[in-house]
């Protein structure tokens, strides 16, 4: 498990750099289309595998989708937030209708089930409401 979070921590600090979908190899669509099939077959270790090669070939709005929609299955709340709000971002190209439409709702439900997290964890711990800090992540939060 801490091969997939810092596998997800390493796309993340790499999604500061500009994306150039355009310029992608042929490979890549190959690479992001396996990856996919995997997810769809819910086998999302390997899945995160195959979107991080096709991240490391070229980063571009459908490996970030895939990546966000994975760490999303894994329980990853801010990180899949993170994905999915740079595949959004990204306009070279653009995800397509229907991608971009699934993907602002599983943003939704990534933003949604973060949120619920932290209030849970708060509730758990019994948090006293003033020193509950979120800083997007429900590990942030301080009891």
């Amino acid at each position: 498990m801490h091969a997939l979070c810092l596998g997800l921590f390493v796309v993340l600090v790499a999604l500061t750099r500009s994306a150039r979908a355009a310029d992608c190899l042929p490979e890549h669509d190959a690479l992001v289309d396996r990856a996919f099939a995997t997810y769809e077959q819910r086998r999302f270790g390997e899945a995160l595998a195959g979107f991080l090669e096709a991240f490391d070939a070229c980063p571009s709005a459908r490996t970030h989708q895939g990546l966000g929609l994975v760490a999303l299955e894994l329980g990853r709340f801010h990180e899949s937030a993170l994905a999915l709000r740079a595949a959004l971002r990204i306009l070279n190209p653009p995800l397509e209708a229907p991608a971009r439409s699934d993907t602002e709702r599983a943003l939704a439900r990534a933003e949604s089930l973060l949120t619920w997290s932290v209030v849970y964890r708060a509730l758990t711990q019994r948090c006293d409401v003033h020193s509950l800090t979120v800083c997007g992540e429900a590990e942030s939060v301080k009891c």
